[in-house]
């Protein structure tokens, strides 16, 4: 004969209740949100300093190279290089931006000895379009 089993107490409070299954996936959600959240932020933080570093560089050597032209030859091409546009790689240009290049070169002259060069880049970042400015001095001394 077969014998009968015992009721056990302890094994019917073995599992998870719903409502503790619940509160265990509310708690999972609002962990995975936040670590999204700061994810999300950093790729966007990331990219941001990308752009800065590629329209450092791109300026910078814009720069370089109207001063390596010396300053008469700036003088002397003052419309060709005043409003000349130039591409940077890895950026595209600003949604408003006629020429479809990114980067332009004003040039402003302070005095008969004295240009100051400002190297703007308008492109297309995360949050919409953004812009970018660097100055220098040119002059024949």
């Amino acid at each position: 004969m077969k014998e009968k089993p015992k009721y056990c107490p302890q094994a019917a409070e073995a599992g998870f209740t719903l409502m503790e299954v619940m509160v265990a996936v509310c708690v999972l959600a609002i962990a995975s949100a936040v670590f999204f959240v700061a994810y999300w932020n950093n790729v966007r933080i990331n990219t941001s300093t990308q752009h800065d570093e590629i329209c450092l560089t791109a300026a910078r050597s814009q720069l370089e190279n109207i001063r390596a032209a010396g300053f008469s030859a700036v003088m002397a091409k003052y419309n060709t290089y005043n409003g000349m546009g130039f591409a940077v790689e890895g950026l595209d240009a600003a949604s408003d931006d006629a020429d479809g290049l990114p980067g332009r070169v004003a040039l402003s002259t302070l005095a008969s000895d004295l240009v100051m060069a400002t190297i703007i880049i308008r492109y297309r970042g995360a949050s919409g379009d953004e812009e970018y400015e660097l100055s220098g001095y040119i002059s024949p001394y």
